[in-house]
């Protein structure tokens, strides 16, 4: 989580909310980071979660990074049973979600933070 709530930040034009937030799903608890920002090309979708890729490669690009962060987190989610995954939502924000499939629980409440960047 803190690589997607880092990333968020980062990405997310100043002055926007960046959005921390948890909801209880059939496979289990999902958690998700939801920003303003422009969100990732549909034609690097498919590659981005593979170590060492950037959206922007170029050596003029704005933002540092080695481009390991969303595979590292991959990784991790997945050798606890999990899953990690991007989307735009319905409302156009950028959304970045982990659900944890062995977890469960009885009830649970949704609940969010929202920072303002």
């Amino acid at each position: 989580m803190g690589n997607l709530l880092s990333n968020a930040c980062k990405f997310a034009p100043d002055g926007t909310t960046v959005t921390l937030g948890a909801e209880l799903h059939d496979v289990g608890p999902r958690f998700y980071v939801r920003d303003q920002g422009p969100g990732v090309p549909p034609s690097f979708v498919p590659s981005l979660f593979e170590p060492f890729t950037r959206a922007d490669n170029s050596d003029t690009r704005e933002k540092n990074g080695t481009g390991l962060g969303l595979s590292i987190a991959r990784e991790i989610v997945e050798r606890m049973s999990g899953n990690i995954g991007y989307r735009r939502t319905d409302d156009n924000l950028t959304e970045f979600w982990i659900t944890l499939n062995d977890i469960k629980a009885l009830e649970a409440p949704k609940a969010s933070l929202r920072l303002v960047k």
